[in-house]
């Protein structure tokens, strides 16, 4: 019980960190190919 309380609100708190990280992973990525292509 306790594990599923604390799984609960870790999993928000997750997919919200994971959906942050994965716009800054793409927004990266996106630079570093125009970087690329402009050098």
């Amino acid at each position: 019980m306790t594990e599923d309380d604390l799984a609960d609100p870790s999993a928000g708190d997750d997919h919200w960190v994971t959906y942050l990280l994965g716009t800054l992973l793409a927004f990266e990525c996106t630079i570093l190919v125009v970087s690329l292509i402009w050098l």
